[in-house]
């Protein structure tokens, strides 16, 4: 199985519950994450339980520390969330092919 990061107070956890191990602080963080990124996204996938996308934030929260420690990117990003917004409004875009027929300045196009 190898190794894999795991939540802060598992060795704690793992002791009271007669789980043995081996532990050590990761030697790269940022790949170990990354790992544990795509974990938790194919287990939201796999059952679409919301406890799923708690962990991935968790996560992803941590990844962004680990890649970001001064914060230049989520100023960065705040710029962009102010200009473009979010997903809230659940929009989608397809852009229409060159030299189609449909008329690209309907406002609800669908096919």
């Amino acid at each position: 199985m190898g190794w894999k990061i795991v939540r802060d107070y598992q060795r704690e956890f793992c002791k009271e519950s007669g789980v043995s191990g081996r532990w050590r602080v990761s030697p790269d963080p940022k790949r170990a994450l990354m790992k544990k990124l795509f974990e938790e996204a194919s287990e939201f996938a796999e059952n679409e339980e919301a406890s799923e996308l708690y962990d991935l934030r968790d996560v992803l929260q941590e990844l962004l520390h680990v890649c970001d420690p001064d914060g230049v990117w989520e100023f960065r990003h705040a710029r962009k969330i102010a200009r473009r917004g979010l997903f809230a409004m659940h929009l989608e875009w397809c852009p229409i092919p060159e030299g189609s027929e449909l008329d690209p300045e309907k406002e609800d196009y669908r096919e």
